[in-house]
């Protein structure tokens, strides 16, 4: 559930909309010193790493966008303006970005639909050896959860639904937080970044299911098993 004072919904932007396109998009809430992401499709949730609830301040800095560049991106949103950019990534990489207001009803947040130009595509990896993968992963006994860089589960094997009480369809729609023991959540952002850093963690970590229930794992986990796909 977002936290916002208007629901994206009721302009008729659907979430599985969103996530069909294949470019970086995400609602921003304009006309404010701090504007928030509202919404993230998986494309911005890769590159930009944010989540619902992340600053316009992160957005630009993860994505490494020059000074002037980010500067008329937050000048922008904050006086709730529409407008188009050509922007550098590292000084170098030209890309472009425009930002467009949705329609604004009485007492609701104004929002802002911010959208960017895709990266350079990654190389296609190699078939048959992601074939012997999904054979591993659809039948191994234990459970095995792929989750994308903002760390939102993007496939579950059948060992894992039957682990937490999710089919695949609702594990994709899922958060790593939302299989966390309560009064942890709080703790998985250094946590997650640490990983991504490292490159692999294994341990012992409290787990809930659906239905609440709490139990201990082992768990082993290796990041970028493809860019910006991770394998716990």
């Amino acid at each position: 559930m977002l936290e916002s004072q208007q629901d994206p919904m009721d302009d008729g932007i659907a979430a599985d909309a969103l996530e069909a396109i294949e470019s970086p998009v995400v609602l921003v809430a304009v006309g404010s010193e701090a504007p928030t992401i509202q919404l993230a499709n998986r494309a911005a949730r890769i590159e930009a790493h944010v989540t619902p609830g992340a600053t316009l301040a992160t957005l630009t800095a993860n994505l490494r966008m020059d000074e002037p560049s980010r500067a008329a991106v937050h000048a922008a949103v904050r006086e709730a303006r529409a407008a188009n950019w050509t922007w550098r990534q590292d000084g170098a990489l030209e890309r472009e970005a425009s930002l467009r207001l949705l329609p604004q009803r009485a007492q609701q947040a104004a929002i802002g639909i911010l959208s960017w130009q895709a990266g350079p595509k990654q190389p296609p990896h190699n078939a048959a050896l992601m074939s012997r993968f999904r054979a591993v992963f659809e039948s191994a006994l234990d459970p095995m959860l792929l989750a994308d860089d903002a760390g939102g589960y993007v496939d579950a094997n059948p060992a894992a639904c039957a682990a937490f009480g999710y089919d695949p369809a609702e594990f994709r729609q899922r958060h790593v937080t939302d299989l966390l023991a309560r009064g942890t959540r709080e703790q998985w952002r250094p946590a997650w970044a640490a990983f991504l850093a490292k490159g692999r963690d294994e341990g012992r970590t409290l787990l809930r299911d659906r239905s609440g229930r709490e139990g201990v794992f082992d768990y082993r986990a290796v990041a970028n098993i493809q860019p910006g796909l991770h394998l716990s």
